[in-house]
């Protein structure tokens, strides 16, 4: 139980230490209206704010159902656990991973959805949580929607859940799983096929770093010790 525990709260931790703080920042120069500073000319660093807290969501749900992907871990917590703080986390899941996930996850540009005649596009905003995940309907376009999403609002469903999870641990409910997957986490078995078929990493690249890459450690290594 304790191991579960602590699991979820070095989570929030990294949450509370890592991006709060940065979207407080945020926020606070925004809501200012100073007109020399970026944020308060609208210049949010909003896909940054989901770099920084979509990873989270992800390992809450790779605490929670220990899938085969990441994309997976996700999903389910939409669907299954932040849709108690929104019901569009569960209706629009699919939509919102390929929509805000993916593009920001793996490249550096939003994409908008198309499909059956249908356009889906992307909608970001912070400082007015009723809007989140609100779908907006071109009424002089038809077919084309955006769907908007509040990324300080997500960081607080994120965090909410992360209390409510605590609570859950603490009663046992996962009896010791949840820190035995994390425990996990901190290290990477390259010879653990089950592992990194998990992680993604394919077969070739483990070869390539046990042939090549470890082994010229000893020739790129400088010092022994830890620096001063």
């Amino acid at each position: 139980m304790e191991d579960d525990v602590q699991a979820l709260k070095n989570i929030k931790n990294r949450l509370n230490n890592d991006v709060l703080p940065i979207i407080e920042l945020i926020t606070s120069e925004f809501m200012s209206g100073k007109q020399d500073n970026k944020f308060a000319k609208g210049y949010v660093p909003y896909w940054g704010l989901l770099r920084m807290s979509l990873p989270i969501a992800e390992s809450i749900g790779a605490l929670l159902y220990d899938n085969d992907s990441t994309v997976q871990n996700l999903r389910a917590i939409f669907q299954n656990d932040l849709s108690s703080y929104n019901l569009n986390y569960r209706n629009l899941a699919n939509i919102l991973i390929m929509l805000y996930r993916h593009p920001l996850i793996h490249s550096d540009e939003i994409r908008a959805i198309n499909t059956s005649g249908y356009h889906v596009g992307w909608s970001l905003g912070i400082t007015n949580p009723m809007k989140h995940l609100k779908v907006i309907k071109f009424k002089e376009q038809e077919g084309r929607f955006n769907i908007h999403f509040d990324p300080e609002e997500f960081i607080n469903d994120l965090d909410s859940l992360l209390d409510s999870l605590i609570v859950r641990a603490e009663k046992n409910e996962w009896e010791g799983k949840l820190g035995e997957r994390y425990v996990k986490w901190t290290n990477i078995d390259l010879d653990n096929i089950e592992q990194t078929k998990k992680l993604g990493i394919s077969k070739n690249v483990c070869e390539e770093i046990r042939a090549k890459e470890i082994i010229m450690l000893e020739e790129l290594s400088e010092d022994t010790s830890y620096p001063d």
